[in-house]
Formats: C-alpha cells, structure tokens, sequence
C-alpha cells in the first residue's frame, strides 16, 4: 500500500511540473523581423534595364510588399543630365540610379549631399568583390555605390585567317608579336586584311592599353599625368600600328563587328557583353574564333584589362531605405540572381565569390568550346584598380583630339605637351 501510494503521490506531482511548463511555453512571445514593405523607385539604362528588372522581379516573388518600378533613361548620360535638373526637385527623384563607375567623382562633386556614403553597408561584404570593383566606387575614401558588373575584355582572333598566314595564336604575347604579326599579314594579303580594327572616334583602345599599365590620368595629388611615361607609352603604340599599316581605321564599333566577319580584319577586342552579339548576328563565325588575353607591353607583363563597369547609387533621404539597401544588396551580391543576369543578360557580376560555380567552367562551343567564362573571370580578377576623376569626360575629349592628331601625322610630342596642358 505505501507503495502505490507513493506510486500516486510521484504520478501527481509529474502531471503538475508537465502542466506548469505547457503553460509557460505558452506564454513565450517571438520577435519576428518585420517583413519589409513599400515601394522603391530606380533609374536605369537601357544596357542595364534587362538585368535589373530580372532581379527586381525575383526579389518581389519574395516580398510581396514590396513595389520596384524601374524607369529607363536609356544612357548614362541622360541620367546624369535628369539629376542635374532635379537639383531642387528631390520629391521627383528615385531611391537609386544605375551609373558608370567613371560618372561617380563628378556626380559626387557637383551633388555634395545627395548622395548616401554607402562605406559602412558595402564594407562588411567587401571581401566577396574583385578588388578593382570597390576602387572603381570609392572616391575620396568613401564607398559611394554598390558594385555591379564590369566590362572585362578579351581579344578575339579568326583562327582562320590566322593560319592561313602561318601564325599561332599562342606565339602572339605581347604587343610587339601583335605588330610583327599584323605586318606580315598586310604584306601577305597586299592590304586588304589587317589585324585589327581601329576606330578613330574613341579612346577605348588607349584607356585599355592604360589599364594594363595601371595607369591613370591623375595623380595622387589630382595633378595631370598625361605627359607621364604611362600615357606616352601607350600613345606611342597606336602610333606604331598605324604607321606598321596593321589597323584598319573605321569610324563605328558596328563597323569593327563587320570587318571581322568579313575577314578583312583578323582579330577584335570584344568585352563579354559583345557576345551575344557576335552570336546573334555573326552566326557564320562559330568555330572560327579564339579567345585570350590582350597583348602585354613586355614579355611577362599585364594581359588583362576592362572598360570600366556599372554600379547603383543610393540617394539620400529615400523614404524606403531598409528597402532599397536590401534589393540592392540582393541585385549585387545573391549569387543565384548576379549568375543568372550573366548568362541571360550578360552582366559580368564583380560578386568574386559566384567565379567558383560550376557553370563558369563550361565549354563554349561557339568559342572554339573554350571555358569562356572562367577565362573572363580570370581576367577581371587581374585587372588593376581603375581610377575616375571628377572632370573625366573632359580629359576624354582631349585625349580623342590627341588621339586623331598623332593619327593623323601630327608632331608626337607638340601633340603629347598639348594633352598635358589642356588637361591641367
């Protein structure tokens, strides 16, 4: 009988403690993250419209409180026109803006405060980004966009026309393999096929040459370097192909895609986005071209370069700006959305930590089934820093009138001392 009745008395004192816990667990509240909500507002070009809204529309498949309208502006420099204009019309601007990484210093020096320093979001990630990406949005120590994609570029050759000239591809390392090459096939065919293209309306082949050097057109101190041994250097060189009779002037990049088709050039600076170009509307090419890295200045130098990329700045007093930071976030760095925006859209993402997937080793079998991707990522991860100043678009225009000049016959250094003097 004792015990049963200890049987009962332990019985009754279990049901009481579980009883007592039910209830306590009950009375547990959990904190839940406010789900994020509102509506966000960007401008956009009409080269990065397509990726954008691609990663707008997987975003709100996951916020379903959230609104993104996007507006098309259609060029990097109609945006920075409509910002210029709306100076005093803050109720009218966007939450963010996609620019160029060049357009960064002057949009920050002639819009001081309307702008977010985004240093202390971006710093923590910052890691996860090619080096190149984060100096091409820092300006003045400050991070001042998301980084986005960029442009890094190969060079293309019709492995065609090369052998028929004798030549291999991989003989052709630096610059002065590129113009011994390219003087023999002018010799060979009489003229009529040169070994590359040139378009004398821009200055993209001298920023790339630059780029190699890792140079830039100002100094630490913001003073002019273009009479500096860099920018001679790379003047000098396309001096060289034109007087070698290698290049074949144009006056368009559409142009500089026919000559290759048509095989009076042999070979074609081509950034990734350019691609789905060549395979669109060059079909007949497939099989016939080669991918790799420019040239270098001297044996064993630099061999990869980029034009530039896009980025996303943030503006100030955004009424949304958990919001916009976080799509942001998501635009640049969810590895699912940057890798597919590169194979549909042909943004090259500067997210380094995607450059380990899978797909970046697959075979291109329009390109010779070369890794194309991996070799682009390769190059992007190498490219030195590319730094912008303020007045850019003016030191541009004043290296193209150069550019033309010494084209054009005239005096190398009367020329070279005038960049240096309108650039001061």
């Amino acid at each position: 009988m004792k015990y049963r009745k200890w049987v009962w008395i332990l019985t009754i004192l279990y049901m009481s403690l579980f009883l007592t816990s039910c209830s306590d667990k009950s009375d547990i509240k959990v904190n839940k993250p406010a789900e994020l909500q509102g509506e966000i507002k960007l401008w956009s070009d009409t080269d990065s419209l397509k990726a954008l809204q691609y990663s707008a529309d997987s975003y709100m498949k996951s916020h379903s409180k959230v609104k993104i309208t996007i507006e098309n502006l259609e060029s990097n420099q109609n945006i920075i026109d409509k910002i210029s204009k709306n100076t005093e019309l803050t109720l009218s601007r966007p939450d963010a803006v996609v620019i160029d990484d060049e357009s960064i210093p002057a949009l920050v020096e002639s819009n001081p405060d309307d702008f977010n320093d985004l240093t202390k979001i971006v710093s923590d990630e910052k890691s996860k980004f090619t080096t190149g990406s984060i100096y091409g949005v820092t300006y003045k120590d400050k991070i001042r966009a998301y980084p986005w994609y960029d442009y890094p570029v190969g060079i293309f050759y019709r492995t065609d026309i090369i052998a028929k000239f004798g030549f291999n591809i991989d003989d052709i390392r630096t610059w002065n393999d590129f113009i011994k090459a390219g003087e023999e096939i002018n010799k060979d065919s009489s003229g009529k096929v040169k070994i590359i293209s040139l378009n004398s309306n821009s200055t993209e082949l001298f920023k790339l040459m630059m780029n190699q050097l890792d140079g830039t057109d100002r100094d630490k101190n913001d003073i002019s370097i273009l009479n500096g041994e860099k920018p001679i250097r790379t003047m000098s060189l396309i001096k060289r192909f034109k007087s070698s009779g290698i290049i074949k002037e144009v006056n368009s990049s559409d142009e500089i895609y026919s000559s290759l088709n048509d095989g009076s050039t042999a070979c074609m600076i081509l950034p990734i986005q350019s691609l789905s170009k060549i395979k669109g509307e060059y079909p007949s090419l497939k099989g016939k071209l080669q991918m790799d890295r420019l040239p270098s200045f001297e044996v064993g130098g630099n061999r990869a370069a980029s034009f530039g990329g896009k980025s996303i700045m943030v503006f100030k007093n955004t009424q949304n700006e958990k919001v916009i930071n976080d799509f942001l976030n998501y635009t640049v760095s969810d590895k699912e959305t940057v890798l597919n925006n590169l194979l549909k859209n042909d943004t090259f993402t500067d997210f380094a930590s995607a450059y380990r997937d899978k797909r970046f080793e697959v075979k291109n079998d329009f390109f010779n089934n070369q890794k194309i991707l991996k070799t682009y990522a390769q190059i992007n991860t190498d490219t030195y820093n590319i730094g912008f100043t303020c007045d850019f678009n003016e030191l541009n225009k004043n290296i193209l009138i150069a550019q033309k000049k010494i084209l054009n016959g005239d005096n190398f250094s009367t020329t070279m001392d005038e960049l240096f003097t309108n650039s001061q």
